[in-house]
Order: structure tokens, then sequence, then C-alpha cells
């Protein structure tokens, strides 16, 4: 290691013990520890109600919406976040994400929606799979209807809690943030305000829900698929987190800095970009992606999963506390190089 690089790592752990010493008001007598750079990654003070299905009926669309929630067992209103699954997936999914945040004091929605392999009886085969995707990349009816989704379950929030003893009174309607992995992170940006123009079409079309406060998409998309275009992020305004990685390619082989364009062609203002070396597109999954990625006979070591998942874990709730309950700690963390210095060169937090 040249001189450079240990005063730059040096810096880098006194910036972050200085954030903790603010936070928690302690003075600078110990060295930082994996522990005081990892910000909440540990379960929450809140323990967590797992209600496995709740079904909402969207008469408009006539559509049942099945539902599964994570809850904090408390007396007590929480924002809301509603997390949308990946591109045949479905609600059951992304639980380690649900449960995490909901200890940390989230009503956690997820959605199963329409192109869900398992709700449609399908099982993860080469055929049923192929044919998901063409219909995920190619069909606006399904982006339309994604977005519709997201925006009838907030319509919904006040029948979720009736309907739900274990939610009523516990959901602050006014604080809401929207999040999703690969298709979920499409519809979390189109959510969140970023324009399409659907093929053949020529129109713009905006499907923003001005009740959602903040998007976090995980493995997003770039410009040129599924109407994305170069100027479709101008307006995206709410404050936005992605995640990405170096081994995160698109869905047509596009590089993984593609999916970094949402941040770098949104407006300047409470946009982070996390960016992780080894973080493939399942990586934001949690152990669940682990597994189909063996399912799939790709060679991944768990533990370097394990360790990419904390970085995702710490920086969506660092993210989430931040414009969902208006926490300076958070605030000053994501503005630190904490979560870089815990991550030991394998994780880059962009701001702007």
């Amino acid at each position: 290691m040249t001189s450079c690089e240990v005063r730059s790592l040096t810096a880098k752990l006194v910036a972050a013990v200085a954030f903790v010493a603010l936070a928690t008001g302690c003075t600078l007598q110990v060295a930082a520890d994996d522990q005081a750079l990892a910000y909440k990654l540990q379960p929450g003070p809140y323990e967590v109600i797992a209600i496995e299905e709740s079904v909402l009926h969207d008469a408009d669309r006539d559509k049942d919406l099945a539902l599964r929630l994570y809850v904090p067992d408390a007396t007590e209103r929480f924002p809301v976040i509603i997390f949308s699954h990946g591109g045949g997936g479905s609600g059951d999914g992304y639980e380690e994400l649900g449960r995490h945040w909901a200890s940390h004091g989230y009503v956690c929605i997820h959605p199963t929606h329409a192109d869900s392999l398992e709700a449609r009886g399908l099982r993860w085969e080469i055929g049923p799979v192929r044919e998901m995707m063409r219909d995920v990349l190619t069909n606006p009816e399904g982006w339309k209807n994604r977005a519709a989704d997201i925006s009838f379950i907030i319509d919904a929030f006040s029948e979720i809690e009736t309907t739900t003893p274990d939610v009523l009174g516990k959901m602050d309607y006014e604080r809401v943030g929207v999040g999703g992995h690969s298709f979920g992170a499409y519809t979390s940006q189109i959510i969140g305000g970023a324009t399409i123009i659907p093929p053949g079409s020529g129109e713009l079309i905006n499907y923003r829900d001005e009740r959602v406060s903040c998007i976090l998409p995980l493995s997003p998309q770039g410009a040129e698929q599924m109407g994305l275009h170069e100027d479709s992020w101008e307006d995206l305004t709410l404050p936005t987190m992605i995640m990405s990685g170096s081994e995160d390619k698109g869905a047509l082989g596009q590089p993984p800095e593609w999916r970094m364009t949402p941040f770098q062609r949104a407006p300047e203002g409470d946009k982070y970009c996390v960016f992780i070396e080894g973080a493939n597109h399942f990586s934001f999954v949690g152990p669940q992606g682990t597994l189909l990625l063996r399912y799939m006979r790709q060679d991944v070591d768990p533990a370097e999963q394990a360790r990419i998942f904390e970085y995702v874990k710490i920086a969506s709730i660092a993210f989430w506390d931040a414009y969902l309950k208006g926490d300076q700690a958070a605030l000053d963390y994501l503005a630190s190089d904490a979560l870089e210095a815990y991550g030991q060169g394998a994780v880059t937090l962009s701001t702007k």
C-alpha cells in the first residue's frame, strides 16, 4: 500500500469515527470498528410480524393483487415501503430486506405482480422464463400495470389497515417509499417520475405518483430499453438511491455501467449511487438470490454474496431513514465515507 493510499484510508476512518461521535455524543477515544461503520446492519428494535398473504381487489381493472407484509409489532405509525419484485418473481421474495426494514420501524408491502411465474403456476424453467422476459422487455401494457399496482396499493392503504388487524393504525400515509429490484427497479423509476416512450408510439408517458416520497431502484435499467430514453430522468426530482455492481449486466448484454444511467441523468439533489465490486444481478435479492444462481448452475461464493448483501442492507436502511424519517444521523452517514471504509474498497457511494 502506498503512502497516498494509507493517507486516504486513514482519512476515511477518521471521517467515519467523527460521524459516529457526532451522532452518538461520544468522544473520539477508540478506533472505528466494523459496527461503527455499518449503519444499522443488525436487526432493529422491533419484533416483526410477517403477514403471508393479504389480497386486494381492484374493481377498475377487475384484478386481485396479492400482498405480503412485514410489520413492526408495536402500536405506533411507521413510514411505508412498497417493494416491487423482479420479472417473474413474487411478493414472497426479498424476505430478508422486508424483515430488516420492518425491524427498524417500517411497514413493508411486497405485492405479487401479474408477471409472476409462481402466481401463474409456472416453474423457473427455460421456456417460461424466456417467454416472461420477452413480455417484460416488449409489453407496454405490463409496464403500465406495474405502475398501476403501486398507485392502487397507496389508494388502498385504509382498506389494508381495516382488513388486516396487525396493520391497523401503523401506516403513515404521508411517508411512502417505493423500491424494487430489476423489473421492480423499473417500476420504482416510472412511479417516481422517469418518463417512457413506448416503442412505435412516439408518446411521452409519465406514471409518477405524487404521494411517493423517495425511490430505491436496485439493479435499474438505463436508456434504450423498455421505453426509457436519454431524457427519461430529467424530471426525476425525488430522492433516489440506485444500486448496481461490477457483474450486473443488462438483460440485453449492456455493461454494468449502463445501470448507472438513472443516477447520471437525473438532476442534482438527494441522488445516490451504490456500486459494489463483485455484485451480480441477484446479489440484491439476499440468500434466495444465491440459491437461485446455484439452481441456474452458476458458481458463486456464498460468503462473498453475504458480504455484498450487507452493503445493500446498510445503504438501504440509511436511505430510508434519511428520506422517510428525516433522520439527520442517516443523512450524515450517507454524506460520510463510512460505507466505503466498511467495504474496504468493494463499495463506492457517489452522491450529487
